[in-house]
């Protein structure tokens, strides 16, 4: 057994079992939300962004070693680099996905993503990145009668509109 097969099966692996379960979180976020606003939100996250250039990256690294290239200069010390960068690239990408599972966790119920969001709007410069997906929400927590979340969501509607008219003295 090679010592680059075990990196080569994990990028496998996440690319045959996790790439899937991506786009079906990416589909159920806008059927379970009822808003295309939380699933655009959810494509703009880092880590997102992260496992998929981690992934292409481990995938070009595994075809880099299976060609088996010469290197143009030979030098002692790099002798191994292709494995080294399946390694690299594999550890990258292992890091990446729990991450990503971690947001995936953050947006799957409704009682995680509103603080999420509301923390994300309190750092955000912009006012209005989150705002229509909090506002979906807050009609979505209505129509299932969750007050709890209704008037989380109620209480930071009416402060962050009562902190835009102090800002106005006219």
């Amino acid at each position: 057994m090679s010592s680059v097969e075990p990196y080569i099966n994990i990028i496998i692996a996440l690319l045959g079992l996790a790439y899937p379960i991506l786009l079906q979180v990416i589909t159920k976020l806008d059927e379970r939300y009822e808003s295309e606003n939380i699933a655009d939100l959810f494509k703009t996250e880092w880590e997102l962004k992260a496992f998929r250039y981690s992934l292409v990256a481990s995938l070009i690294s595994a075809v880099i070693w299976s060609l088996k290239l010469k290197p143009l200069v030979y030098i002692e010390v790099l002798e191994n680099t292709d494995i080294l960068l399946v390694a690299v690239n594999t550890i990258i990408l292992v890091i990446s996905f729990f991450f990503f599972v971690s947001k995936v966790l953050k947006y799957y119920t409704l009682y995680s993503i509103v603080p999420y969001l509301i923390r994300c709007h309190e750092k955000s410069k912009s006012g209005v990145k989150y705002f229509p997906s909090l506002s979906d929400l807050l009609l979505l927590s209505i129509k299932k009668q969750q007050t709890n979340v209704s008037r989380t969501l109620s209480d930071f509607f009416y402060t962050a509109f009562k902190e835009v008219r102090e800002k106005f003295t006219n």
